[in-house]
């Protein structure tokens, strides 16, 4: 895994250093209030911002003394995620940096560059997504994986606003407020994208309901294709 592969989209420098905060916590901290306090300092962000994920944690998982503790509850990241407001985009960064193996060294690399950067990015202007290309280099001089808005549209106007494997369709469930609303999923994982990719949105992409993208996506080591998430579905015991 290319760890700098992966960057924040759309995010203020102080909405960045509160998930980072959470994050390095997560992955680093322990229980003592001093921990907290210390992360807190470090990222400039209140010891609440970290204290809120404790709350959190002891809610869904009893005793807050290793991170395996607090991730295996589902409901966790759902949390963290609507917290945040992450898109799609920035919450698989978000889980794959918490998922995966990486060193405290690595992680503290990872941020130190992106905050950085992030100080530069606000002093120059910055150019979007163009054409069909996903994984595009920015002014910002660090690759990470945008999320293009055109290729989300040509999406839907292929597949339509069903899901793919459950054929769930929000508008029918939730009147206006479901309207026009579907998730776009990349049946290649977006984090395993080299450099400039061209996708095409009819065969790399397609249109999921939030429950069953989230069961595609709920085991990093063994992501789920479109037809075994039908298969499971179908077999499943009622």
């Amino acid at each position: 895994m290319d760890f700098k592969s992966l960057w924040f989209q759309s995010r203020s420098r102080k909405g960045l250093r509160q998930i980072y905060a959470v994050i390095f916590y997560m992955k680093n901290g322990s229980t003592r209030l001093e921990s907290v306090y210390k992360t807190a300092r470090y990222f400039s962000v209140t010891y609440q911002t970290i204290n809120d994920q404790l709350a959190r944690a002891r809610h869904f998982a009893g005793k807050v003394d290793t991170f395996e503790r607090w991730y295996k509850s589902g409901e966790l990241l759902d949390k963290l995620r609507r917290k945040f407001k992450l898109s799609d985009h920035d919450f698989e960064v978000f889980r794959t940096l918490l998922e995966e193996d990486v060193t405290k060294s690595t992680l503290f690399s990872i941020i130190q560059e992106d905050l950085k950067s992030m100080e530069a990015e606000e002093k120059k202007p910055v150019l979007g997504p163009t054409g069909g290309l996903e994984g595009k280099q920015s002014l910002r001089m660090i690759r990470y994986f945008e999320r293009n808005s055109k290729l989300r549209t040509q999406t839907i106007n292929f597949h339509g606003l069903e899901c793919t494997v459950c054929g769930f369709n929000f508008e029918k469930v939730y009147g206006k407020r479901g309207e026009s609303f579907i998730e776009v999923h990349h049946h290649r994982p977006i984090s395993s994208y080299e450099g400039k990719i061209k996708v095409d949105p009819k065969n790399d992409m397609t249109v999921l309901c939030s429950n069953c993208h989230m069961m595609i996506h709920r085991f990093r080591s063994n992501l789920l294709t479109i037809e075994e998430l039908k298969e499971i579905i179908n077999n499943r015991d009622i």
